[in-house]
């Protein structure tokens, strides 16, 4: 199984032509679309809302004068 190009899956995308896919090619897809951790969540918790804690690093400046 070849890996697709973004390009390529944009265009599967755009074209409406994911059912031609095969599963691998659909995996791969949908992945890009949707995201590892999506996907990888069981069937009865994508319907769900999900809550989610962001964290944002502040670099520091250590050169002040």
């Amino acid at each position: 199984m070849a890996k697709l190009s973004e390009y390529e899956m944009i265009k599967i995308i755009k074209n409406k032509k994911i059912s031609a896919c095969t599963d691998e090619e659909k995996k791969q897809i949908y992945v890009f679309a949707f995201g590892k951790e999506y996907m990888s969540q069981s069937d009865d918790m994508k319907s769900t809302l999900q809550t989610y804690k962001i964290v944002v690093w502040l670099k520091q400046n250590n050169n002040k004068k």
